[in-house]
């Protein structure tokens, strides 16, 4: 009678094991009980869902673009450049809320962008343009441009 306590807490294992397992078989069929929306023969998809009280549309998620500025246009407010990862862009659309930052601190403007500058922008793509939220300029150091 020494194996007893063995015996008993092994077969307590194999019904723990054999309970654990029959919930994961129950968990597709009882969505209540996940609290989970469930796909069926008869739904392609999750039900849709409702858009923003007040008629708002849902906010675009940001993507960002990392690259090397090609050129200001300070008329159209759009900086246009050779994109190097990110985004498939190649211009960056600046609007008054737009924040312009230096990568070592402080705050730049528009016309402070050079060409040569590498730039990191966040915002909305629409076609080949990113609207910008923020924007982040490193500036070009000597040498560093073509001929330099």
């Amino acid at each position: 009678m020494r194996h007893a306590p063995v015996v008993a807490l092994i077969a307590l294992l194999a019904l723990t094991l054999a309970a654990v397992a029959c919930d994961d078989d129950d968990a597709g069929t009882n969505a209540a009980a996940t609290n989970t929306p469930q796909v069926n023969e008869r739904t392609s998809a999750l039900p849709p869902t409702e858009p923003p009280a007040g008629g708002e549309t849902p906010a675009t998620a940001e993507e960002e673009v990392t690259g090397i500025v090609g050129a200001v246009v300070a008329g159209t407010s759009t900086i246009e450049i050779n994109q190097l990862s990110g985004a498939d862009v190649t211009q960056v659309a600046v609007t008054s809320a737009t924040q312009i930052r230096r990568a070592t601190g402080g705050s730049l403007t528009l016309a402070q962008i050079r060409p040569s500058d590498r730039i990191i922008a966040r915002g909305a793509v629409e076609g080949a343009v990113l609207t910008a939220s923020a924007i982040t300029i490193q500036d070009v150091l000597p040498g560093a441009q073509p001929g330099g």
